[in-house]
């Protein structure tokens, strides 16, 4: 059974997010942009629903022209 998609950051919009175990049944996706993190939960596929059930905040075009710069240079 494959996990589900994990929804960007719905703090800061970040595509950085991974699903990780922070304890023995105990999981939680954390943002490495923001470091924010989803509650923890007894498996990975109910911490990524939970995810992504958060409404994302609105994003102004700063906030979009910020995050992709950030990306440019990471990448570079």
């Amino acid at each position: 059974m494959s996990l589900p998609v994990i929804s960007p950051c719905p703090f800061c919009g970040s595509l950085q997010v991974s699903c990780i175990g922070i304890d023995i049944d105990e999981w939680s996706v954390t943002c490495e942009s923001c470091k924010a993190n989803g509650p923890s939960k007894p498996e990975a596929t109910t911490a990524i629903e939970s995810w992504n059930s958060v409404i994302p905040k609105p994003v102004s075009k700063e906030d979009h022209a910020g995050l992709l710069q950030r990306i440019i240079q990471k990448v570079a």
